[in-house]
């Protein structure tokens, strides 16, 4: 529209508004004959076609304005550079997104089904709560002392209050909804009653009447004059519903009752197939779904053990719980029992009777954690889980998750032990047969501390291999979407294992969480609410300018995040294929031998020589991939943003750019890698030996401690960095650059220090003149440093491949596919 609208007569409008001198005179009736003319003229070339001014048609446009030549220029020129800004105003209508790609479109709302399709094979039953919340209006909320109840606001949960529109007689509809838009409760006196329905059924709330109750103008006026017109001894509340059924209850019903919806398959909340007990978690609503549990169990075999099902249901009062009697059936046939707890009534459920009835029950009052780990409760849950080889379903909100997930861990760990009970509930996620069904509960809003990536960064020692770390040893933190979680307590329940999620901590993890397409999982996403830390990713950006923020962003921070996941990485590579587990039976006999270095023998576990080949592996990767990958682009963005540098600064790029890469030391980094396979080759041709040599596995052992040790020194440097964006708000000011010298110095330092520290190593152990024999070796494949800048860097790529949600992941180990187009990320360094 702005590009239809702006012609050149709108233009010539503009300068004259703009630069009443553009003439170069004085006379103001001449220069307003001459713009009027100009004006017209241009108005006729606008009705030809005319869109520019064309040369030809310059003539023709400054006829009769008495503009000279120079003139003439410099409106050319002034309506010249008034396409540029109409060019800008079109780019910018162009890019500006429409309102609906700037909001979120509302997600669709997922009910457990709660009834068998074999008991109601034409039925879909669901158990929806109706959901209804106050408000504080802005005035409120600002203004507190000129707040009135006028400013609360009534709020309903979006897809219930739809259900329940759909679902109940509009004259219960109408009933609530004036009460609650009329501000009076069922005491109100009857003074007040016409006082109310004056002042506080306004305009808007007619209007949210007429949506939420379906009435018309006429309906409400009626109601308002009957409610009035009734005097006597009942109360205010009882004389509107009177009105109400009067007025409409007998009425046509003007709604649409469909009801759009779609049925999406739960591939693992569902009864297994084999007839096995079952031990079911409900928290509030969260019965729904065993509702149709017990309905398909009623009909199914028994398990060939004869235990019964186990269904532990918390709530908060008697009066919420639904369902009683069909509850009370499933016990009474013995089909399974039932474990009742309310968090605000002391009581306990009996079944004895036709229906369940309630007795006084003092000090009963709690969480489904205290029946999980209750009286006897511990030593069934045992038997049904490891020896009948039970399912334990779960569904809830993520606090209630979170409590009874623990409580069932604890209960396991107290009966069969600490290590049995962990193994046991990992190995019933690994089976699927624990399975957790995660709803979003309604939250207000609420302040979250900050963290700083200066500390996220830190929190990524799952391997539990660093010392020193700064009291965050235990929190393996991961931000998605700015919140930020703990994943130390959800290794063991993650479905897709902890592989993925280890990659991730001390990490912004919002691309990957997307890219798997989580994000459109809402099952998924409140089962983040388990393990939220109520603390959120501080952003720095905001206060830079945009030189700090490019500085910023592509260098400190995209180097930080690109070397913690070379950490992550190789931690979890050294604990998958050497720390963990053997990979035969032959190797679970090995025992354990002496490893010494400087004289110290210290006692450590036998690795075999193919653990020895995962470790060659994992040494070679960071050598010739990550190192080349981390002083790239980004550590290249890092220099390039030094203002002052110093003279060791200069001294030390030299070094590692020029000299080092043909330094003797870093053609024995070279062949570190090729001199260990050597190594494990002659070990392999001793008869009946599948463990490696003492001293080849000692030197592996300083060989992880110095490869752990350079990378926690390069971030401890960079966290320096961070840290002077993090608390000052002008970073690049002078007095800050012997800082950020120093740390980029440092890094540099540190490399050269790991060099020297490996060469040193390998002639220790293997003696200088065999080192020196692979190391001098005409094809030997070089790495380090000596990449930085070559075609044949280590690159890392990905490729998101998605029919069911898999992921596959490359690494191309030293030669990269000039022809392949997949971009670089980094992303899942070394899955």
């Amino acid at each position: 529209e702005l590009q239809d609208a702006l012609t050149f007569s709108d233009v010539v409008t503009i300068l004259q508004r703009m630069d009443v001198n553009l003439l170069e005179t004085n006379e103001d009736r001449r220069m307003t004959i001459a713009f009027d003319k100009l004006q017209l003229n241009l108005k006729s070339a606008v009705g030809l076609g005319r869109k520019t001014l064309t040369p030809g048609a310059k003539d023709a446009i400054f006829a009769g304005t008495g503009l000279t030549r120079q003139q003439q220029i410099k409106v050319t020129i002034a309506s010249a550079n008034m396409d540029l800004v109409r060019a800008k105003v079109n780019r910018v209508v162009r890019e500006t997104p429409k309102l609906c790609e700037i909001i979120e479109p509302v997600k669709c709302r997922y009910y457990s089904i709660a009834s068998s399709p074999e008991v109601h094979p034409n039925e879909l039953h669901l158990y929806v709560d109706h959901l209804k919340y106050d408000t504080l209006s802005a005035v409120a909320r600002t203004s507190p002392l000129l707040a009135s109840r006028e400013d609360l606001v009534h709020n309903r949960g979006a897809a219930s209050n739809y259900i329940v529109s759909k679902s109940l007689p509009r004259y219960y509809l109408a009933i609530e909804a004036i009460a609650t838009q009329a501000g009076f409760s069922r005491t109100s006196d009857y003074e007040s009653l016409v006082q109310d329905l004056k002042f506080h059924l306004t305009d808007k709330r007619r209007t949210i009447l007429k949506h939420q109750a379906h009435l018309d103008d006429d309906e409400i006026d009626s109601i308002i004059k009957r409610a009035k017109s009734y005097r006597g001894g009942e109360t205010i509340f009882k004389n509107l519903m009177k009105a109400i059924e009067e007025e409409i209850k007998n009425k046509p019903d003007p709604r649409d009752m469909s009801v759009v919806l779609r049925t999406i398959p739960s591939p693992r909340f569902r009864l297994p197939e084999t007839p096995v007990p079952c031990i079911m978690i409900a928290g509030g609503t969260g019965i729904a779904p065993f509702r149709s549990f017990w309905q398909q169990l009623a009909i199914s075999p028994r398990p060939p053990s004869g235990s019964k099902h186990l269904l532990i249901i918390g709530v908060r009062t008697r009066k919420n719980l639904i369902f009683e009697d069909e509850i009370l059936v499933m016990v009474k046939s013995g089909i399974m029992d039932v474990e009742i707890i309310f968090s605000r009534d002391e009581c306990k459920p009996n079944f004895s009777g036709n229906k369940i009835t309630y007795e006084d029950a003092p000090g009963r009052r709690g969480w489904v954690d205290k029946i999980i780990e209750g009286p006897g409760m511990q030593e069934r849950l045992a038997s049904i889980v490891q020896e009948e080889g039970g399912h334990l379903f779960l569904c809830g909100n993520g606090g209630l998750a979170k409590t009874a997930v623990e409580a069932v861990e604890r209960s396991l760990c107290r009966n069969i032990g600490d290590v049995q009970g962990k193994m046991e509930l990992e190995k019933m996620v690994a089976e699927n047969r624990m399975v957790l069904d995660i709803f979003t509960s309604l939250k207000q809003p609420e302040t979250r501390e900050g963290i700083n990536l200066s500390e996220l960064c830190r929190c990524n020692d799952f391997a539990k291999v660093r010392k020193g770390e700064k009291g965050t040893e235990d929190r393996l933190l991961l931000v998605i979407n700015a919140s930020v979680y703990d994943m130390a307590n959800f290794f063991r329940l993650h479905p897709g294992g902890d592989a993925m999620l280890k990659l991730y901590v001390g990490m912004d993890a919002t691309k990957a969480w997307d890219a798997v397409e989580h994000s459109k999982a809402p099952e998924v996403v409140a089962m983040l609410e388990m393990f939220d830390t109520k603390m959120t990713l501080r952003h720095v950006e905001a206060n830079l300018n945009d030189n700090e923020f490019d500085w910023y962003s592509n260098g400190w921070k995209a180097m930080t995040m690109t070397l913690v996941e070379i950490q992550n990485a190789m931690s979890l590579c050294f604990q998958q294929n050497w720390d963990e587990g053997a990979y035969s039976v032959a190797e679970e006999g090995l025992g354990e031998h002496f490893t010494v270095w400087e004289g110290k023998a210290v006692w450590k576990p036998k690795r075999s020589l193919l653990k020895g080949e995962f470790f060659i592996s994992t040494h070679n990767r960071l050598w010739s991939a990550f190192l080349p990958s981390l002083l790239g682009d980004d550590f290249d963005e890092l220099r390039s943003g030094m203002v002052m540098p110093g003279e060791d600064y200069v001294r030390m790029t030299s070094l590692l750019i020029d000299q080092l890469p043909e330094t003797r030391e870093h053609r024995i980094c070279d062949a570190v890698c090729p001199l260990l396979k050597i190594e494990l080759d002659k070990a392999s041709r001793v008869e009946n030996e599948i463990a490696m040599p003492s001293h080849l596995q000692s030197f592996m052992e300083q060989l992880r401690d110095a490869d752990d040790e350079l990378l926690e020194s390069i971030k401890e440097r960079l966290i320096v960095g961070l840290q002077v964006f993090e608390t000052h708000k002008s970073p690049l000011l002078p007095a800050f650059c012997g800082t950020f010298d120093k740390c980029i110095v440092g890094m540099m330092n540190d490399l050269a220090d790991f060099i020297t520290k490996i060469a040193s190593l390998a002639i220790a152990y293997f003696g200088e003149a065999n080192v020196l024999e692979v190391a001098n070796m005409p094809n030997l494949t070089r790495g380090g440093i000596s990449l930085l800048g070559s075609d044949n860097l280590g690159t890392i790529v990905h490729k998101y491949i998605d029919g069911d949600g898999e992921i596959q992941l490359g690494v191309l180990d030293g030669h990269i596919d000039t022809e392949n187009d997949v971009p670089k990320c980094p992303m899942h360094l070394g899955a």
